[in-house]
């Protein structure tokens, strides 16, 4: 899935793929956490993340991960709103 390790955008599709296509959250958070590892300012991974969190139930975390996702792209903050529980 993914041809350069190094890459953080393709850990983020790859932690997509993970949490849309299977349910398989675990795997997802292993890669946006590495994409994260890349790049701390990666917005969309900290929006991506935020997702799968929330698709677990946990707020907090997804909270604060959503709270970094808009710290590092301001545009995305109309999009968790929409999202938000």
């Amino acid at each position: 899935v993914i041809d350069d390790p190094l890459n953080a955008t393709a850990w983020c599709l790859r932690g997509n793929y993970y949490n849309d296509a299977f349910g398989q959250f675990d795997t997802a958070l292993e890669s946006y956490n590495r994409s994260l590892e890349l790049d701390p300012e990666y917005a969309y991974a900290w929006f991506s993340k935020g997702v799968t969190l929330q698709n677990l139930q946990q707020f907090d975390e997804a909270r604060a991960c959503f709270e970094k996702a808009v710290q590092y792209d301001p545009s995305l903050a109309g999009t968790i709103s929409r999202i938000r529980q």
